[in-house]
């Protein structure tokens, strides 16, 4: 099955250059440079993954982001922020957003090729094992919603995602590496 990728982005040399990498790499690529196009086309195509701009024309990657997070429909689509935007705050607002992951421009093609191999990696496995259960606390990955004695627990994206990286690897010392 072939993977699909949108890539919202303005600057048209960007994207050549990322659809000719993933194009090489057996991914099918869907581009928009206009963030209101980019909501629609993520319910016509309903890609695999999401490469954001931070800063694109009438909506921001940040808007784009919270608005696919808080869809049912969109908010299990992994989403990986690109920005020239390289300040610390910067990616903690993007990652707190609900992306995925943040990768500073200017980037090379085969860190982001990876990210996006990491991240599909990671939806398999919460589909694969959907439910993390650990004592009154509940992990659904595949929903992304976290209970405690079965009240819903809201969380920021970095919160979750800190979560799930914990959940996941019990048992074992975490360096910020990681994170």
């Amino acid at each position: 099955m072939e993977i699909s990728v949108l890539i919202v982005e303005d600057e048209i040399a960007i994207v050549t250059l990322l659809r000719y990498n993933l194009e090489r790499e057996g991914f099918r690529v869907f581009s928009t440079g206009d963030g209101e196009e980019a909501i629609g086309m993520v319910k016509d195509y309903k890609p695999d993954i999401i490469v954001l701009d931070w800063m694109l024309p009438s909506m921001s990657g940040i808007d784009i982001c919270k608005q696919l997070r808080w869809n049912q429909d969109t908010k299990g689509i992994p989403i990986i922020m690109l920005s020239a935007r390289g300040e610390e705050s910067d990616r903690i607002k993007g990652l707190d957003a609900g992306a995925d992951d943040y990768l500073v421009k200017p980037f090379r093609t085969g860190e982001l090729t990876a990210r996006i191999r990491l991240a599909l990696r990671k939806v398999q496995q919460d589909e694969n094992n959907p439910i993390g259960e650990f004592g009154d606390l509940t992990i659904d990955y595949a929903a992304r919603t976290v209970k405690k004695n079965s009240v819903a627990i809201k969380l920021t994206a970095t919160e979750y995602t800190l979560l799930v990286l914990m959940s996941k690897n019990e048992g074992t010392v975490l360096t910020h590496h990681y994170v």
